[in-house]
């Protein structure tokens, strides 16, 4: 299967084209866990998290189990399935509980919102993926605006009310339907934004403010951008792919990779414009010890909590 491609916040280098012409869509960002399913060569349907594919149900994460029920029966209550073949990788939001609440008992298990073709190596248009999610009876991310991408102003817009919940939505997602997707890495056709809510509740476990006693660039960019936040989304990541909480999580396995290696380059995916900004000489070596450090601190925490 397809893994989903990487996207960026607005402004990253990425995707700095998309607001200079074209047709904008946006849809509503959810707040839940990456998930994909496809039919096999054998006709056999095959799920996964993110990083994962459930080849066996018995390694299947807990958390997972509803959103691979709600499929299958999806596709057994379907009237046509004679063009879900293998060609396709379908991602969807698996609904269950991260940052924000929502009324999950009344939530659709999953809602899909991109569909991968293989043959022609490219993601189908929004139209038709909601076309083919919709045969399915599956549920799709509201689209809640359309611009001309040159009178699109992201100072001036302001994020709409969720459609699934009491408050914002977590953000947008903005696709730019006139541009083609390049080879580099991640999207460069999509960016992000997220409301200052949700950005407040993944910062407000260290404040994600600066430490006064941070004197090296990479003092300086760890105590800035190695909040708590950052390390429990890729914990809770890592549980999603079914790997157990504890302090083995620090280590690569099975070709996956551990949590400090995950969290650096989080970093620095995520903040690459900002830490160039600063020109601080940063140690590399000293940056990847001092994330790893934090990672052990916040991950013990995690291990004692779920304990408790």
């Amino acid at each position: 299967m397809k893994k989903y491609t990487k996207i960026r916040r607005l402004g990253h280098e990425r995707n700095q084209g998309i607001l200079q012409r074209g047709n904008l869509i946006l849809k509503e960002k959810l707040d839940g866990a990456n998930f994909r399913f496809t039919v096999t060569e054998e006709g056999e349907i095959l799920c996964g998290s993110k990083n994962v594919e459930y080849q066996d149900e018995s390694d299947v994460d807990g958390r997972f189990r509803d959103a691979i029920k709600c499929v299958k029966q999806k596709f057994e209550e379907a009237e046509e399935n004679s063009f879900y073949y293998p060609r396709y990788t379908f991602f969807a939001e698996n609904m269950v509980k991260h940052s924000l609440d929502y009324p999950f008992e009344e939530m659709p298990q999953i809602i899909g919102f991109d569909v991968y073709d293989h043959e022609e190596n490219c993601y189908l248009s929004h139209t038709e993926a909601y076309e083919m999610f919709n045969s399915l009876g599956i549920k799709t991310a509201p689209i809640v605006d359309s611009f001309d991408a040159e009178e699109f102003d992201p100072e001036e817009y302001e994020v709409p009310e969720s459609n699934f919940r009491d408050g914002k939505m977590e953000g947008v997602v903005i696709i730019n339907q006139d541009l083609h997707e390049d080879q580099r890495s991640g999207f460069s056709t999509r960016a992000k934004t997220v409301t200052d809510e949700f950005a407040e509740k993944h910062k407000k476990a260290t404040g994600a403010r600066q430490s006064k006693e941070a004197i090296h660039g990479h003092e300086k960019v760890v105590s800035k951008y190695c909040t708590d936040g950052r390390i429990r989304k890729h914990i809770g990541k890592m549980k999603d792919e079914g790997r157990d909480l504890g302090m083995e999580l620090m280590a690569n396995q099975d070709g996956s990779a551990g949590l400090p290696i995950r969290v650096s380059t989080d970093i620095l995916e995520e903040e690459a414009d900002e830490i160039v900004k600063r020109n601080d000489k940063i140690n590399w070596k000293e940056y990847r010890s001092l994330v790893a450090d934090k990672c052990v601190y916040v991950l013990r925490q995690e291990i004692t909590k779920n304990a408790s």
